[in-house]
């Protein structure tokens, strides 16, 4: 009896082996990292993946804390494991978890997390399942930054100006005072790719939006809206004056020569100025009047500002 009895408990101890033994082939085989951790939040296990991930081998990562790796929080609160893993808490109800990881260089990184509990030995047990999502991010904010600026400049494009206009428009109702909005086109321009080609050309409005962004102050907006038209939105100007400072400004800067690829390059510029103090208007009337002007300083004669009426 006793024989048989020792023989069962061999059996499920080799049973057992065998479960963990699969268990870590099964970890090891994930690009991810695969992390058991205790009740007192210490690491029993670290997966080939988890080396890779945090940069830390196992010999050193077992035992650790997991918050040496992993700072966990949901609803702006930092959790425990424990609290986490609670079947009736909101965030239980998530599959994933957005969770800032540490590499053992201290390097932070974003991370997506899932997380299971079990109970061994009438202790639980977490089983955390750790994704590096840092190249996603990257290109989930490259293609979010395409939608919202101009590429070649990396200027903010039309869609982004229309967006801090239906901002700066109500903001401005409420709080007073006044923003101006630039509409400048470039004069000259079209003979520039006629004559050197368009990568010259290209060169040539990377140089402009510098210029521009070296001109006005840091919280006024440089946006190109079209080939070689771009517009500037002054915020919290004092008074017509100020404006035309800057436009004087803007003039001056554009007037300078372009050297490209050894050529002396000369335009100028056209600017529509449309103020902004409360009155009862839409942002793409705002636009519109900007642009109007624009339009009326080139038939002027351009290399001048006009001030919509």
């Amino acid at each position: 009896m006793l024989i048989r009895t020792l023989s069962r408990v061999e059996q499920a101890e080799i049973e057992l082996e065998k479960r963990e033994e699969y268990f870590r082939s099964v970890a090891n085989s994930s690009v991810d990292a695969v992390v058991s951790v205790d009740q007192d939040d210490r690491v029993r296990f670290w997966s080939d993946g988890a080396e890779h991930v945090f940069n830390c081998p196992s010999s050193e990562a077992l035992g650790m804390p997991i918050s040496c790796f992993l700072q966990f929080a949901a609803e702006d609160r930092l959790l425990t494991l424990n609290q986490l893993a609670e079947a009736d808490q909101p965030w239980s109800q998530r599959q994933t978890f957005a969770v800032p990881g540490q590499r053992k260089s201290g390097e932070s990184f974003p991370t997506e997390l899932s997380v299971s509990c079990g109970m061994v030995a009438g202790q639980p047990l977490y089983t955390l399942i750790v994704r590096d999502i840092t190249e996603r991010q990257q290109l989930e904010n490259r293609i979010r930054r395409l939608a919202s600026h101009d590429n070649l400049t990396q200027l903010p494009n039309r869609s982004l100006l229309l967006d801090r206009l239906q901002v700066a428009m109500p903001q401005t109702c409420r709080q007073g005072g006044q923003f101006a909005l630039l509409f400048i086109d470039l004069d000259q321009f079209k003979p520039v790719n006629d004559d050197y080609g368009h990568d010259t050309g290209d060169q040539v409005l990377q140089q402009v939006a510098q210029r521009m962004l070296a001109t006005v102050r840091a919280s006024d907006t440089v946006a190109r809206v079209g080939g070689d038209e771009f517009a500037v939105l002054l915020s919290n100007v004092e008074d017509e004056a100020a404006v035309s400072r800057a436009c004087e400004h803007l003039l001056t800067a554009l007037r300078r020569r372009f050297i490209v690829n050894g050529n002396q390059i000369t335009i100028s510029c056209s600017i529509g100025v449309a103020l902004f103090n409360g009155q009862k208007q839409t942002a793409s009337g705002l636009i519109s009047r900007a642009d109007s002007a624009m339009y009326a300083a080139k038939r002027a004669g351009k290399n001048r500002y006009t001030f919509a009426d």
